[in-house]
């Protein structure tokens, strides 16, 4: 079924906001906006994922979120910070996706162990795991 769209004054009533703030955002591409002649037009999935405003349903429609611990063994303290601040980087630089990544990091020095927990959809998670490879591989 698809979506009527809105009006840039009818989004900014919904909003709670001047018809030229949404305006901004639309060009600032902080609000995805169609437009449509000389106008803009914002469908209501998009004003709802702009508010915060989306169901569980309407972010990941099958629900699946994967948490996933990995413990990187043999990392002096500069690789760890080099190989976090790579997967921050990723998760930082990736397309906003109304699906949140959680990504956290720490660094063990007697064991020399860095601990990754990543938690987000299955699609998310096997990215940040694929980097891995690349980085050990050029370490070792």
């Amino acid at each position: 079924m698809s979506e009527v769209y809105l009006t840039v004054t009818q989004a900014a009533r919904q909003l709670r906001l001047h018809p030229k703030t949404v305006l901004r955002l639309i060009h600032e591409q902080r609000l995805r906006g169609t437009r449509i002649g000389k106008s803009y037009r914002i469908q209501p999935s998009d004003l709802r994922a702009f508010g915060g405003g989306q169901s569980q349903q309407e972010r990941d429609p099958m629900g699946v979120r994967v948490s996933c611990a990995v413990d990187v063994p043999d990392l002096s303290m500069s690789e760890s910070e080099r190989l976090a601040s790579m997967l921050n980087a990723l998760v930082t630089g990736r397309q906003a996706s109304p699906d949140p990544l959680h990504l956290s990091t720490i660094y063990d020095p007697t064991y020399r162990c860095l601990k990754i927990v990543a938690v987000g959809t299955p699609n998310d998670v096997a990215v940040i795991l694929s980097a891995f490879d690349p980085f050990l591989t050029a370490l070792r």
